[in-house]
């Protein structure tokens, strides 16, 4: 071992002393190269990951998610949306890169990640898309990008219907410097897909400026009879916000 891997070992040590790694799906105390605890790998059969390989009522050309809402892993992403908790980030980006290789989509070239109002990023601190896509970067090896922006707060997307939400977010977002898409397939990462309203609008910029291709990916997928329980979720994680 290297001096440099032994010393990257011993710093990693000494923060989870002090700040230990925690399972994004129960919040137990798990070893710091692990990404979820002995009993939720026991689980693991029930999760069931969203592949959709032909996207043709979509401007993504594929989408990927670990895990279906409801299963377990929405706790760990409200901890990291609402309560200022990055941790489950770099868990959820192993999970997604996974699913992503096992769906044979990881022939992306570039990462980027669905982009917050700069109002809202100020507020929260971070974008939690963008720390799931720097994750999913350190896995795959492939460059994270802020190919996108969000010039203006829209309203919030799960208070509204599904024909509102698409229409809310028409004409949201534009791409940064157009050059940095051309001729690429990128992976456009998000949290939860409910609608696809969001993440379908962003594919359509990036194609617009010259990608070539677009692939989502969330950690979790909502199904339509899930929708009324994430606003419910939602709601009640906003209301509790530390």
């Amino acid at each position: 071992m290297s001096k440099n891997s032994c010393w990257k070992n011993i710093k990693a040590g000494i923060i989870h002393l002090f700040f230990p790694n925690r399972c994004p799906f129960c919040g137990g105390t798990i070893p710091f190269r692990s990404h979820c605890c002995e009993d939720c790998q026991k689980k693991s059969e029930l999760w069931e990951p969203v592949v959709w390989k032909e996207c043709a009522d979509w401007h993504f050309d594929a989408f990927a998610a670990p895990f279906l809402y409801g299963m377990g892993a929405e706790q760990g992403v409200y901890e990291l949306k609402f309560h200022g908790n990055i941790t489950p980030a770099e868990h959820f980006g192993y999970f997604q890169y996974q699913c992503l290789v096992q769906a044979e989509l990881a022939g992306f070239d570039v990462i980027t990640a669905v982009p917050m109002a700069k109002r809202q990023k100020r507020r929260r601190g971070y974008n939690q898309a963008a720390e799931l896509g720097k994750a999913v970067s350190r896995y795959s090896g492939k460059p994270y990008l802020e190919l996108l922006k969000k010039p203006k707060q829209l309203l919030v997307q799960h208070t509204l219907s599904l024909e509102e939400r698409k229409r809310n977010v028409i004409g949201a977002f534009c791409v940064r410097e157009p050059f940095l898409a051309v001729g690429k397939t990128v992976l456009l990462v998000d949290d939860i897909l409910t609608t696809g309203a969001t993440m379908d609008e962003c594919a359509r910029v990036l194609k617009q400026a010259g990608a070539k291709s677009v692939i989502a990916a969330a950690v979790c997928r909502v199904s339509k009879e899930k929708w009324d329980l994430e606003k419910q979720n939602l709601e009640k994680y906003r209301d509790n916000m530390v």
